[in-house]
């Protein structure tokens, strides 16, 4: 199954059936390791993004997760902290 938090900025729906990069692929799903993205694009949407393997109790990978977040929120944060 599939479970998302993303949220469309166009039309509120959940944004189900994206697909990872192959870079993302192999990092996570393949290698088992944590991977940080700064420039993905969901639904037409930059994003920062981390992704994390989901495994089982033998550590076998069966998924992944990840948590975004859009540019321009992040790069707003950033700038707003830095100004101050």
């Amino acid at each position: 199954g599939r479970l998302t938090s993303l949220i469309s900025v166009d039309d509120g729906n959940r944004i189900i059936g994206t697909k990872a990069g192959d870079a993302v692929i192999q990092a996570v799903l393949k290698e088992g390791k944590e991977y940080f993205a700064e420039n993905i694009t969901i639904n037409k949407t930059p994003y920062f993004g981390y992704y994390i393997p989901i495994t089982n109790s033998d550590g076998s990978i069966v998924g992944m997760s990840v948590t975004g977040r859009t540019s321009q929120v992040v790069e707003g944060t950033i700038s707003a902290t830095v100004s101050t």
